[in-house]
């Protein structure tokens, strides 16, 4: 991945992390992380999404809450 895209990868993960940080609902976060394996379908854009992945989604006590569509994406 190019210079140029990767710093524009991270530029919308850091507004999908700003989104996340500021409103937390089920709709919102199941579009936040349907966007993250929208985005790692691309093997070379998925190694730069674990870099910058919200600690949201390693927060055990936030993902017991989401429903099975949304844990399935994200066990993606």
């Amino acid at each position: 991945v190019s210079r140029g895209k990767k710093i524009l990868i991270q530029k919308i993960t850091h507004v999908l992390n700003l989104m996340l940080h500021v409103n937390q609902s089920q709709r919102l976060i199941k579009h936040v992380i349907r966007s993250y394996a929208r985005l790692s379908e691309n093997s070379r854009v998925k190694s730069i999404l674990k870099e910058s992945l919200p600690p949201f989604f390693s927060d055990p006590s936030c993902i017991k809450n989401l429903d099975e569509i949304a844990k399935k994406w994200l066990e993606n």
